[in-house]
């Protein structure tokens, strides 16, 4: 489910408030497709399974406002993740992971425009993601993921 509201109340100021939940089910497992030994297994057998269900809740914010040749941009995004998974793996047997997670993820930039073809444009963001299933059942990584980006450039519209 996504929604989204516009409010723009004079050609200046643009503001944009959304968000999404999403819901995901997953049946994790392994099947036997070959076996040269296998006395009390057959074709098709499960060695392994598990279950997953990630519900994700995201609302955000976002700003435009235009002043002469500048077009200002702020963002920001917060995102609750609440993740259950249990069962067994080909690695694991018997696991059981609860993690949550709260994100907030800013955005700013500014655009400066130098004619009608062309511009300047700088922006800043941070962004924070979960671990994937894969990294809690190899223990690898059970904290969130961030990533700042910088950028900088230069349009030209022909």
């Amino acid at each position: 489910m996504t929604y989204a509201f516009n409010y723009k109340p004079n050609d200046q100021l643009e503001i944009i408030w959304g968000g999404a939940y999403n819901q995901y089910r997953g049946k994790h497992y392994g099947e036997v497709i070959w076996a040269q030994y296998a006395s009390t297994g057959f074709i098709d057998d499960k060695y392994y399974f598990g279950k997953s269900q990630k519900n994700d809740f995201s609302n955000f914010l976002k700003v435009d406002y235009k002043l002469d040749k500048w077009i200002l941009m702020a963002d920001v995004q917060y995102r609750n993740v609440d993740y259950r998974m249990y069962g067994d793996d080909d690695k694991v047997k018997n696991y059981n992971y609860h993690p949550k997670f709260n994100f907030l993820n800013p955005k700013a930039g500014a655009t400066y425009l130098l004619n009608d073809h062309a511009n300047i444009y700088a922006s800043y963001a941070f962004a924070q993601k979960e671990p994937v299933r894969k990294d809690f059942i190899e223990k690898k990584q059970q904290t969130s993921r961030s990533n700042a980006r910088k950028n900088a450039g230069y349009r030209n519209r022909v």
